[in-house]
């Protein structure tokens, strides 16, 4: 009964996620969205991490590390910890830092779509209780 609990808790909250991904889609096509998903992942490199307006999933001596944008090398204080799963917290935090990109805010007809987007997403990462999304602020600086 425990297990059934905890199985509908996160189809629930993965639920939302793609949610939260199909608002986004207002905004950025599939393929952008997809490519830096995609790129974010880097496992045991070797030498310093190409540079990336994103942030970066690392997997190096079996531990994870979120470095944040334009970070090139691996330092305990990026050492990644999340309640949920890794790959799916980090690609929420680069849905924020695509949205809020000079490629897209150039791209956007709208400002007011741009914030209602952004707002909606930033709502449903704050209801999700298995993810911290630390870069949520970035549209009010």
């Amino acid at each position: 009964e425990q297990n059934v609990r905890l199985f509908l808790v996160q189809y629930v909250e993965f639920t939302e996620i793609l949610r939260l991904f199909e608002i986004g889609l207002q905004l950025i096509n599939e393929e952008e969205i997809r490519n830096e998903i995609q790129k974010q992942l880097i496992e045991n490199p070797t030498g310093n991490i190409e540079s990336s307006n994103f942030f970066s999933l690392v997997i190096a001596n079996e531990q994870f590390y979120q470095l944040p944008p334009q970070t090139t090398t691996i330092e305990d204080k990026w050492i990644f910890e999340c309640k949920g799963n890794p790959m799916i917290e980090t690609s929420l935090m680069n849905l924020i830092e695509l949205i809020l990109s000079p490629s897209i805010i150039h791209r956007t007809n709208s400002i007011q779509q741009l914030t209602t987007a952004y707002s909606l997403i930033a709502q449903g990462i704050c209801d999700l209780p298995s993810y911290y999304v630390n870069n949520l602020k970035k549209l009010r600086s």
